[in-house]
């Protein structure tokens, strides 16, 4: 973390998800399947600075905030 308590790490996650349902329903399968299903999911626009480290793994707590770019 920088001084200002944000991360400089980034994982870079994907998943794909059907349904027969509707498109929410597979979206909510495509977070399940990369893994973030649990998350509070947060879209954000930004830069990612020359110092941010590419994580390989992404281990996500229940109700952990993740940012989207």
């Amino acid at each position: 973390m920088n001084c200002l308590g944000i991360s400089n790490k980034i994982a870079i996650v994907s998943g794909c998800g059907e349904s027969d349902i509707s498109e929410l329903n597979a979206f909510d399968n495509a977070l399940i399947n990369a893994g973030i299903h649990d998350c509070n999911l947060i879209p954000v626009s930004s830069i990612i600075s020359k110092n941010t480290k590419i994580i390989k793994k992404f281990d996500c707590r229940a109700a952990a905030v993740v940012y989207l770019f």
